[in-house]
């Protein structure tokens, strides 16, 4: 397994699965079970294939699972700068609270990275194992054993 095409292919799968789950209107697409994080480790995987030319299934778990924590990471990042959904909705409401509530805005958002890591992770492995399936080339295909008789119509 190469480290550089598994790095280059799990970034880009994570960078398309937080671009779709973080850009308005495009993040629509989480409704549809979380469908920005599979697909990126879908596309991982994919990816990976063209670079490597080989791929097992297992590989493909493992592009996922590194696509699923690339993307929580990224993500993380641009939370704590207040830059997607839930970092600037607490923004908003830590505003609006008073300096006396039991509101902690560092708490909120580990506690957000918490249960995003966790969805992360586990979409991208399915989406890995999706992808695996899907593009591996240690399946074998048996040739037929007699040559296809033309059609007498």
């Amino acid at each position: 397994m190469n480290i550089r095409n598994l790095g280059i292919a799990s970034l880009v799968g994570a960078v398309i699965s937080v671009f779709f789950s973080t850009v308005p209107f495009l993040n629509f697409t989480n409704c549809f079970c979380c469908a920005p994080y599979w697909a990126g480790a879908i596309f991982s995987v994919w990816l990976y294939r063209r670079l490597e030319g080989s791929l097992t299934v297992g590989r493909g778990v493992l592009i996922g699972l590194a696509a699923g924590v690339l993307a929580s990471v990224v993500s993380l990042a641009l939370s704590l700068f207040g830059l997607v959904n839930t970092a600037e909705l607490m923004n908003k409401v830590q505003s609006v609270v008073s300096s006396n509530s039991n509101f902690n805005l560092p708490v909120q958002t580990g506690i957000n990275f918490k249960c995003s890591i966790g969805v992360e992770f586990i979409f991208g492995m399915i989406g890995g194992w999706i992808g695996g399936m899907l593009f591996r080339t240690d399946k074998t295909v048996t040739p037929p054993t007699e040559p296809l008789k033309p059609l007498n119509l």
